[in-house]
Order: C-alpha cells, then sequence, then structure tokens
C-alpha cells in the first residue's frame, strides 16, 4: 500500500514537473502571443474611438499615448504586421477628420501639418531651382574647361582640407534625403489639399533629382 501511495505521489510530482518545464521551454513564445495580444487591444480601441459618434474625452492626449504604445517594434510576422498597422493608420486618420479640434497642438493637427507640408514644398522647390541655376552658372562648355574645373577642385581639396568641403555645405543628395526624413516624420492629413502638397513634393524631389544627375553627367563630359 506504502509503494502505491509512494508511486502517486510521484506520479503527480512528475505530471507538475512535465507542466512546469513545457511552460518554461515556451516562455518565450508565450511571451510573443501575450505582446500580440495586448497590440491587438490597443488597436481595437483606436478603432473603437474610431467608430464612436461621440468624441471621447481627451481624444487628442489619449490618441498619442496608443501611438507611443505602438511605436514598439511588433511581434507579428511582417504580412500581419503590416496589415494591422494599415488598421491603425486608417483609425486615427478618421479620428483626426471626424475631430480635427481635438488634436490641436499636437503633430496630428491637420493644420499645423499643412504648414509644415507647405514649408517642405516650398524648400526642395527652391532646392531644385538652385541646383538649376548652378549646373547653368557652372557648366563647362569645353573638355578642356572640364579638365580645368576638375583640377581647380582638386588644387582646392588638397589646399584646404575638410575645412573647403564644411565651406561647400551638405551635398544635393544629402539635402534630398533630409527633406525626404523630415516629410516621412509627418501626418499627412486625408484631405484633397494635403493630397495636392504631397504631389507637389514629390515632383520637387524628382525636379532636383533629375537637375542633380544632370550635372553630374556634365561634369563627367
Amino acid at each position: 500500500m506504502r509503494k502505491s501511495r509512494s508511486e502517486a505521489i510521484w506520479k503527480r510530482f512528475r505530471a507538475a514537473a512535465d507542466r512546469f518545464f513545457e511552460r518554461y521551454h515556451n516562455r518565450h513564445q508565450a511571451a510573443l502571443q501575450q505582446k500580440a495580444a495586448d497590440r491587438e487591444a490597443l488597436v481595437v480601441e483606436l478603432e473603437t474611438m474610431a467608430a464612436s459618434e461621440t468624441e471621447p474625452e481627451t481624444l487628442g492626449a489619449r490618441v498619442q499615448d496608443l501611438r507611443v504604445k505602438l511605436r514598439v517594434p511588433s511581434p507579428l510576422p511582417r504580412a500581419d504586421a503590416d496589415a494591422q498597422n494599415e488598421r491603425v493608420f486608417t483609425a486615427i486618420s478618421g479620428l483626426v477628420q471626424k475631430w480635427p479640434s481635438g488634436f490641436q497642438g499636437t503633430d496630428l493637427d491637420p493644420e499645423a501639418a499643412l504648414k509644415r507640408m507647405e514649408k517642405l514644398c516650398a524648400k526642395v522647390e527652391s532646392l531644385a531651382a538652385a541646383s538649376d541655376t548652378r549646373e547653368e552658372e557652372a557648366a563647362p562648355v569645353s573638355q578642356a574647361e572640364a579638365l580645368a574645373a576638375k583640377l581647380r577642385q582638386a588644387l582646392n581639396a588638397n589646399a584646404f582640407g575638410a575645412k573647403a568641403a564644411e565651406e561647400r555645405g551638405p551635398s544635393l543628395a544629402d539635402q534630398i534625403k533630409e527633406l525626404q526624413g523630415a516629410w516621412q516624420r509627418l501626418v499627412i492629413p486625408q484631405t484633397d489639399a494635403a493630397h495636392a502638397l504631397e504631389a507637389r513634393f514629390k515632383r520637387g524631389i524628382a525636379a532636383a533629382k533629375d537637375r542633380g544627375k544632370s550635372k553630374r553627367e556634365l561634369t563627367r563630359a
């Protein structure tokens, strides 16, 4: 009888130990599943607010808080994460369109976003125009002049080193990247005015790149 009782206790112990080690072995998977569930809850909260007919209290602050939490990398596979991010974008866009006054003073403020977009458009257009002007002024008219220009650049680089590079300022490519980065950080309102500015910015970037390319080709000529 004692043996049977000991065996029963041993079996209970083994079963409990097996369950423990199984949970321990799968702890990372369980943690990922919990993170995915927590993230989904945040997305659903955004969607619930967007579907509401009444403006939620402290709307702007709550949306900003949810956005901060959602910046943590998603544990989902790439395709699922992209789909979830699209849901977030749709929900936030809907909230901004429905209650724009709730986002005044934040980076989601549509009026402030339009002003920033306008400034970036003006900057990229100015950059393209300046690039075009420098190209016309500096374009060599013959191979001899092109060679002379290259020699002058080489002599200046040897004579003044890094100081000359600093005086020239950032390259056209670097300035384009900086403007593109600033644009990507914007939260663009889903309005006709914003779409028009977006198209204008893309045209400006294309013009700046084309003129930079033309300048390089003339320099190599």
